[in-house]
């Protein structure tokens, strides 16, 4: 069967500032299953069925820092409460941590486990959609959020992981590619958020500026501009290397 998973730009915007905002943030995904078969036929005549599932998240929920200890063993009160804020069925897990690896630790496989057979019974057999994000800091105050998708299935034996791209729809194509592949994208820092809200806070002030001080505002935002862009090829030289 082929298994994808899509999300709509919304939900994935706030899938992104959820799991960036805080170190070991943990979200419940929400949504629907879709089954389809596709068939071919050869030169030959011969026909061949394809089985096709999409999963679609269309919803998240937050959840307590302390729904799961230590070994990745979860508090099953805990994820009760918060399964009832779902419309939808549980499709999967978010996990946001700061400076680790796009790849499943031990607990993080234990958790995924544990919430998989949590899930109704009729919908056992579903893949379960797992997004790992990460905040590299290259500078104190410079960080890249990025992410992985996995899918997840054959929870009664060996948990196979599998990893995949996540379809996103509902954006603008240019700004599909960039959710698309986070690590390519361009980034600002705070300090270059810092300095354009200042600069447009002060040019909507009444009081009248002079021409220096114009000057000055222009300079500054090129400098900002030319830093943004260094810092974007810095990061698209080290993932290319990578």
């Amino acid at each position: 069967m082929a298994v994808t998973a899509s999300v709509q730009g919304t939900t994935l915007a706030a899938l992104v500032n959820a799991a960036s905002k805080a170190d070991n943030v943990s979200l419940l995904l929400f949504g629907s299953f879709e089954s389809w078969e596709t068939t071919e036929v050869s030169d030959s005549s011969e026909q061949h069925r394809q089985l096709h599932e999409t999963i679609n998240i269309t919803s998240i929920a937050e959840l307590p820092r302390n729904f799961h200890d230590g070994r990745g063993d979860i508090d099953e009160n805990e994820l009760a409460t918060v399964l009832h804020q779902g419309p939808d069925s549980m499709v999967g897990w978010c996990h946001g941590r700061r400076s680790s690896s796009l790849r499943p630790s031990l607990r993080e496989r234990h958790v995924i486990q544990n919430l998989a057979a949590s899930r109704n019974p009729s919908e056992s057999h579903n893949a379960f959609v797992v997004l790992l994000f990460g905040d590299s800091a290259l500078q104190p105050w410079h960080h890249v959020t990025t992410y992985q998708t996995y899918l997840v299935d054959n929870f009664d034996n060996q948990p196979q992981y599998r990893r995949s791209t996540l379809q996103v729809y509902g954006l603008q194509p240019h700004v599909k590619d960039s959710y698309r592949h986070p690590r390519h994208q361009s980034t600002q820092t705070k300090g270059q958020d810092a300095l354009r809200r200042a600069l447009d806070q002060h040019a909507d002030e009444a009081s009248p500026r002079t021409a220096a001080t114009r000057a000055l505002e222009v300079n500054v935002r090129n400098a900002v501009s030319q830093l943004a862009d260094l810092i974007h090829a810095v990061q698209y030289t080290a993932d290319t290397v990578m």
